[in-house]
């Protein structure tokens, strides 16, 4: 990804590893999808005017039911959060 509104670390890397429990509700494709599901999620946002700058990407376990619904939230340096469920923002 090469977006300059978007820090290089702010996206999550889903490993089996490093997320067993994720890993164990969703199984590998689910943890690729949620990863994909976040860089698209930073992509969108950052194209938001409310956004400066993305700092932070996650999956959002209270917001998602996997593999019906996958929930990102996406954090701005100005301190604004946005929810972006199955790539749709939720303000």
């Amino acid at each position: 990804m090469n977006n300059s509104k978007i820090d290089k670390y702010a996206i999550e890397n889903y490993t089996p590893e490093t997320y067993p429990k994720l890993f164990k509700q969703v199984g590998l494709k689910g943890l690729i999808e949620i990863q994909q599901h976040d860089i698209d999620s930073a992509d969108l946002v950052s194209k938001l005017p409310e956004c400066d700058f993305v700092e932070y990407v996650g999956h959002s376990s209270t917001k998602s039911n996997y593999p019906g619904q996958i929930a990102s939230f996406v954090d701005c340096k100005n301190g604004k959060r946005f929810y972006v469920v199955n790539r749709l923002i939720d303000k």
